[in-house]
């Protein structure tokens, strides 16, 4: 795991020592080692830079940049089949120097191309790659967006980063703000996956393959994984119990890989379903102790430390637990815009900056278990999605676009539930309406009319988010849930939950591993049909199935709680003075982004108790204080 930068100046006006800051601004993704190297390619300077986070091969000879024949390489992940790719390439004859996976991947490109090489690699990962004989400089992220790789071109300069902080070392960086992902950001509470809050700034889709012809500068980009084209498989022709089996030999390869490393690797520990599958598969295996992390909170609410416990104590783990106090929590939200240098608005950040640096005490690495909502159907939105679906099913298509909807509410009696429900039926059968609006609408933080008057001027109404992915048609026979769960592994999981997860284990040096996202398990999961994910009121049935076999379902149980943190009683009472610092007329007119007006409006009723403006305030404070903080 590491931190990766460099730039293509075309004009030669890139200094060395730049290179230097932009590296060093990562030295929190890799305190281990530093390398820089630079090129003159044709008419372009290249730099490449590096900070490891030592895993694999601990020597020198795990080093980068890394050279093989006429192919440098920077890297930030691991491949963990690289021990397989490796045995294939010694066949043909190569061979190795080191244990690395970062030589794996140099072999393995010189072998069968860049291209074709990509698609073998089982993991995560964000490459550049120069080949100084083709005069390409090739970008490769991996299949989910796991680990993050920015893109910036202005003029004749191009800049690269694992973060947004290392651009910022570059002195010709520009840092005018992208209407499109500002909107799309107070939507939904994060800045999609392929999109930057930055004009001329994008980040490398994930699965996306991008080649710089360094002689005339021309792009082209591709794709080398189509996870849209797999939603509508045909399903799988066995059943449930064969299912079950199938899904566990899947789970051990999967979490089995995660375990590849020099150094010791931990779990983080919820106590719910998918954290405890990956605890106790992992913790079966004769002879191996692992190590599991918990945060707890005080307030009974909020914590699941208790659970977490009994689970650590059933399976036989070395259990570690921190009972966190509001202060030490409180502490972390100014941290926030240094850690997170994009706007972020999901505060499940704050206990996941917590647990990594409880990790971090003990191991290097960590596991993760995200992605089990979005494979199996999880998330509540999806059963609330089921409901608006059957009340649309109650009104024909033609009706709900043709008569008014006054008539709608007064023939639907007294449990009509209102304007949103309307809203959605008549989205629903509106045929010429996009995918993305029946879908994303419904898992909108806000009204669209909000953002609206929040942005004001800069308001950028486009709401295509299929740029990186060719999203199916929207069908309305049924299968909503299939889809929103569909546009959450496309969207939702890169943009938020795993921007949430890199970023809070690498503020502390900790590599966090995602078992559940392997590739190859996510393609069977693709396969599986709805019923065995979601049966009636029962959300990932087959997953907590195969759970179950490791674990009493008495242990787990309960209502999910999620990883939550009272934050709108903070900012209404302890931490109101933040509001009141960031989100006062002076600082909101300073930015000249958002509506002053339409702020003040929202914090009043915040302050007053109205709920239902506890997350668009949370998003416009995280969004001001990043302002204060980048801008």
């Amino acid at each position: 795991m590491c931190g990766i930068v460099g730039f293509v100046d075309f004009g030669g006006q890139t200094s060395h020592g730049i290179l230097s800051s932009m590296t060093d601004a990562l030295v929190h993704r890799g305190p281990d080692a530093r390398g820089e190297k630079e090129f003159r390619i044709s008419e372009a300077q290249v730099g490449l830079g590096h900070r490891r986070l030592s895993i694999l091969d601990l020597s020198e000879a795990g080093s980068q940049p890394m050279v093989r024949g006429h192919l440098w390489i920077v890297f930030n992940g691991e491949v963990y089949n690289f021990e397989e790719i490796a045995t294939e390439l010694s066949e043909l004859g190569h061979s190795f120097k080191s244990h690395s996976d970062t030589e794996v991947i140099l072999a393995s490109v010189l072998q069968w191309g860049f291209a074709e090489a990509v698609k073998k690699f089982n993991g995560m990962f964000a490459i550049a790659l120069l080949d100084t004989a083709t005069k390409t400089l090739y970008f490769a992220r991996d299949r989910v967006g796991v680990k993050p790789l920015y893109f910036y071109r202005s003029g004749s300069l191009i800049l690269f980063a694992s973060e947004l902080k290392a651009m910022h070392a570059h002195p010709s960086f520009s840092k005018d703000i992208c209407p499109r992902a500002t909107a799309n950001y107070f939507r939904f509470g994060y800045v999609p996956a392929s999109q930057c809050i930055y004009k001329n700034t994008r980040q490398i889709a994930p699965a996306e393959l991008l080649e710089i012809n360094l002689l005339d500068g021309t792009e082209r980009s591709s794709r080398y994984w189509r996870p849209e084209e797999m939603f509508g498989s045909e399903k799988l022709a066995i059943d449930f119990d064969q299912g079950v089996s199938l899904l566990t030999e899947s789970f051990y390869k999967a979490f089995e890989y995660r375990m590849v490393s020099d150094v010791e690797v931990g779990v983080f520990l919820s106590g719910g379903y998918d954290s405890t599958l990956v605890a106790a598969l992992l913790q079966s295996k004769p002879g191996r102790q692992l190590r599991t992390f918990t945060i707890g909170f005080k307030n009974e609410k909020y914590d699941e430390s208790v659970y977490a416990s009994a689970i650590a104590q059933h399976i036989g783990s070395k259990h570690h637990e921190l009972i966190c106090d509001e202060q030490a929590a409180q502490g972390i939200i100014v941290q926030l815009p240094d850690i997170f240098d994009e706007p972020f608005g999901d505060s499940s950040a704050i206990p996941t900056i917590l647990v990594s640096r409880l990790a971090r005490e003990h191991v290097k690495v960590a596991l993760s278990a995200d992605g089990g909502d979005e494979l199996f159907g999880g998330y509540n939105r999806y059963a609330y999605w089921q409901r608006l679906e059957r009340q649309a099913k109650r009104i024909p298509g033609m009706l709900s676009r043709s008569i008014p909807s006054g008539w709608i509410k007064k023939s639907w009696g007294g449990g009509f539930p209102g304007k949103r429900t309307l809203d959605f039926i008549q989205r629903y059968h509106d045929p010429t309406t996009s995918f993305e609006t029946k879908v994303l609408r419904t898992s909108q933080i806000v009204q669209e009319s909000f953002v609206n008057e929040l942005l004001g001027e800069t308001y950028d109404p486009w709401f295509d988010l299929s740029t990186n992915c060719d999203l199916p048609k929207f069908d309305a026979r049924g299968h909503g849930v299939q889809q929103m769960m569909q546009m959450d592994y496309l969207l939702y999981l890169p943009g938020d939950i795993l921007t949430k997860v890199d970023r809070a284990t690498m503020s502390v040096s900790l590599e966090g591993r995602e078992p559940l996202l392997d590739y190859q398990l996510a393609e069977l999961a693709f396969r599986m049909p709805m019923d065995w994910k979601i049966r009636g009121s029962e959300r990932k049935r087959i997953l907590k199935t195969v759970t179950e076999q490791y674990i009493p379902r008495s242990l787990l149980d309960r209502p999910k709680k999620g990883f939550s943190i009272p934050y709108a009683e903070w900012l209404r009472g302890k931490l109101r003075n933040l509001l009141y610092e960031n989100l006062s007329n002076l600082s909101v007119r300073r930015h000249g982004i958002l509506n002053p007006k339409q702020v003040d409006q929202v914090c009043q009723r915040f302050l007053k108790g109205d709920a239902t403006t506890n997350a668009p305030v949370w998003n416009i404070l995280m969004f001001q204080m990043w302002c204060n903080r980048w801008l």
